[in-house]
């Protein structure tokens, strides 16, 4: 079952994303939140059709929050998983202001 991600920064960057596929759709898609450089937002991006390409801009200059230089490494515990993907309660980088202010929370959004 998918769930939802939102991001917030301190620089007033917010975002919603969704994670993971559905039951009948799980081996087509796997949405998960990723930074875009061309257009300093979070996105939502399938990883399982690369190249990864922001919906909105176009652009290829994508990083998935799975790579881990996107993320300070000061998250305590899981947040939101999906197979080997997680996100944490730590900071990450923020394509707006490229500080590592970024947090994930859990969405309300759930389907199947």
């Amino acid at each position: 079952m998918g769930s939802q991600a939102l991001a917030h920064c301190d620089c007033g960057l917010t975002a919603t994303s969704l994670i993971g596929g559905g039951r009948s759709d799980f081996q087509e898609n796997c949405w998960f939140p990723a930074a875009c450089r061309g257009c300093n937002q979070v996105v939502e991006v399938n990883l399982l059709k690369p190249p990864l390409r922001c919906p909105d801009c176009n652009s290829l200059e994508v990083t998935s929050y799975t790579d881990p230089s996107l993320a300070k490494d000061d998250g305590e515990r899981d947040l939101i998983t999906w197979g080997q993907h997680h996100l944490t309660n730590g900071h990450y980088q923020c394509p707006a202001c490229g500080q590592f202010k970024l947090r994930f929370g859990r969405g309300g959004l759930l389907w199947d």
